[in-house]
């Protein structure tokens, strides 16, 4: 009977003893945390509408966590804009060079603006082509002609100008149809100018300096056509790195997905870790990933400890940002997957407070 009791008590201290020997011994054993991961690609770029019909297009390093492009494209209140996507993607698939032209916007007020201005020079180099060649009784007669013409066209829209004026006041038509409206007039008014002095030029003849009013005229209209080409060649979006199509996302709940690109030269891994594990992480620990129903385990480093705290299912963590290069096997962006993050060896002491620490943490 006391052999029996005996035996309990001294296999306890025979624990006991090894335990306090573990404890004490210099030796240092892998202390690593997991952890789920939400995979990223390196850059995203998305391209959304907003409810008034701007765009908004919005690059995010998701490395640093910096937004680094924010731009919005709108259009001058009245003036009606448009979007179109070029199609040329689809038929090359899904990966994008950088430069490659995403889309064009067209506004209706430059291309109308455009129209005009490339009339006005078709009508001041016929001009000219009067000035420097002899004029003929029947281009006398047209140029009459194309006087009067002219005038009855300005008469007209002044009439239709004088009668929706008042209307604006009582909120009846909309601002854009007036200004659409005083824009037909200036554009007829440059039109009866135009016809008078080419009659007149017909009638007198040219002088050298109606030649040299007329070649600056050219010159100023050719100018504004430069400028108007450069802000129209600014509607053109081109993608701002390589990378593939990506799922169409958006910011804000109000706005409507166009197109999105996703730069995975490199992956981050975002992770979520209890708030009492922040003392053991560091850059550049290594982080091993498992993902569901793959054998393969890629492994990455860490990159970023961001100092802030969330709560994660009641659960004040901070977020660990890890990276994995590309070509590693099976990691895809929006990817929830197993990580197990490697910390610094420690000894069997240590090791077990952490333990006991997480527990009641818990």
């Amino acid at each position: 009977m006391k052999d029996s009791q005996l035996f309990p008590i001294g296999s306890l201290v025979v624990l006991i003893v090894i335990l306090i020997l573990v404890l004490v011994l210099p030796v240092k054993i892998p202390y690593n945390i997991d952890t789920k991961g939400y995979i990223l690609p390196a850059k995203e770029w998305y391209l959304e509408r907003t409810r008034d019909g701007s765009l908004l297009s919005t690059l995010k390093d998701n490395a640093t966590e910096k937004v680094n492009s924010f731009r919005i494209t709108e259009f001058q209140r009245g003036d009606i804009a448009g979007f179109e996507l070029n199609h040329l993607l689809e038929q090359r698939g899904d990966f994008i060079f950088r430069g490659d032209t995403i889309g064009s916007l067209y506004s209706n007020d430059e291309l109308r603006r455009e129209a005009e201005l490339s009339g006005l020079l078709a009508e001041y180099k016929a001009e000219l082509e009067f000035y420097l060649a002899g004029s003929k009784q029947e281009e006398v007669e047209a140029a009459l002609a194309k006087v009067q013409l002219a005038q009855e066209r300005l008469r007209t829209d002044q009439l239709t100008y004088d009668r929706n004026l008042p209307l604006i006041e009582d909120s009846l038509i909309a601002p854009s149809e007036i200004e659409l409206l005083e824009q037909r007039l200036k554009t007829h008014k440059s039109e009866v100018e135009i016809a008078q002095a080419n009659y007149r030029a017909l009638i007198t003849g040219a002088k050298p300096e109606q030649i040299e009013w007329s070649i600056a005229r050219i010159n100023n209209i050719e100018r504004q056509l430069e400028v108007l080409s450069s802000r129209m060649d600014a509607f053109t979006i081109k993608a701002p790195f390589d990378g593939v199509l990506h799922p169409k996302r958006v910011t804000n709940e109000q706005h409507y997905p166009v197109i999105g690109l996703a730069d995975t030269s490199f992956y981050i891994v975002k992770m979520p870790v209890d708030i009492t594990e922040k003392d053991y992480i560091f850059p550049g620990a290594t982080v091993t990933a498992s993902i569901p129903g793959f054998s393969d385990k890629p492994i990455g480093e860490v990159i970023r400890i961001e100092p802030g705290v969330n709560r994660v299912d009641g659960r004040q963590v901070f977020f660990v940002s890890a990276k994995f290069h590309a070509g590693e096997f099976n990691l895809m962006p929006g990817l929830l997957a197993d990580m197990q993050i490697e910390c610094e060896k420690v000894t069997p002491r240590e090791f077990l407070y952490r333990s006991v620490k997480l527990i009641f943490a818990q």
